[in-house]
């Protein structure tokens, strides 16, 4: 089935999380048109006896003083990782960005420094709990691994989708995939939600979700159907994704996390549904963002 396909891609690298969400499998939703928010790559990591901990986030580059579109992107990295670095009221994420051109601001570069060195000894201390007087653990070879990347997915003349993926493993029968992502509006930096699509849970609406579910998970009846699904879905209602609307090269991914629609051994269901199909259930904000002239 898909779903042990998408297990075997979680293992080879991030960008296999979204393989539902694109009929290609092609990675590279831009052109060179609309590809003008350029990034780049701020590694942290460690590797030591309680584990390996590793944060890959790629910050977008200054295009001009106050940009608002890196502000906001760097506002909502910051939020993702916990949104407590410079614990004051007076960090402002557009105050802050309007460094050069073309370059990193270093400001950025040391949240980064911030939230690795955070996440780095609060597991420490995890793991210092976890064998504390207890040789048995130790002696089992337990490792902690936490592993996150933010990256820039996709972008449109109107719009950028930065996604991020966290793989986390603190002991226990298995680890987990936590994905998440972002659609933001190039002019201003506003994060696109659900909220700009209406009448999701009409019948229309509901029988694209049904459909993209059952491609993801190469079903035919709705009996096959209602017995993956858990909690609130059911073939009557399929809810929105917590994760926002991520705006593609061929449509809006849709991505469930482990456990919000479907047992562990899901996956995380993933589907694209082509801007043509949503275009009646789209407001005029996301009408206005998908035009590319």
């Amino acid at each position: 089935m898909k779903r042990n396909k998408i297990f075997a891609c979680l293992a080879l690298g991030f960008t296999a999380i979204l393989i539902g969400c694109t009929q290609s499998g092609d990675q590279k939703n831009t052109s060179e048109n609309n590809d003008t928010l350029s990034v780049a790559p701020v590694v942290r990591h460690i590797d030591d006896s309680s584990g390996t901990y590793a944060l890959n986030v790629n910050l977008p580059l200054q295009r001009m003083e106050d940009d608002a579109l890196v502000a906001a992107i760097n506002e909502w990295i910051g939020e993702q990782l916990g949104g407590t670095y410079a614990d004051t009221l007076n960090f402002d994420y557009a105050r802050q960005s309007g460094g050069a051109k073309g370059q990193v601001d270093t400001r950025f570069t040391a949240m980064v420094d911030f939230y690795f060195a955070e996440m780095t000894a609060r597991h420490q201390e995890e793991f210092r709990q976890l064998t504390k007087g207890n040789p048995e653990a130790a002696s089992l070879g337990i490792r902690f691994n936490d592993s996150i990347v933010f990256k820039k997915y996709a972008e449109g003349k109107n719009w950028v989708t930065y996604v991020n993926k966290q793989d986390i493993y603190m002991g226990g029968a298995h680890g987990s995939y936590l994905f998440f992502g972002q659609t933001f509006r190039k002019s201003d930096g506003r994060r696109i939600g659900w909220d700009v699509f209406r009448n999701t849970a009409d019948d229309d609406f509901q029988a694209l979700l049904k459909a993209g579910l059952m491609e993801y998970w190469e079903l035919k009846t709705d009996t096959e159907l209602e017995n993956h699904l858990m909690g609130t879905a059911s073939v009557y209602y399929v809810p929105l994704p917590q994760c926002p609307p991520l705006f593609t090269k061929d449509g809006v991914c849709f991505v469930y996390n482990q456990y919000e629609i479907a047992a562990y051994a899901a996956g995380l269901p993933s589907f694209t549904i082509s801007y043509d199909k949503l275009q009646p259930f789209m407001m005029t904000t996301v009408k206005r963002l998908v035009q590319e002239k």
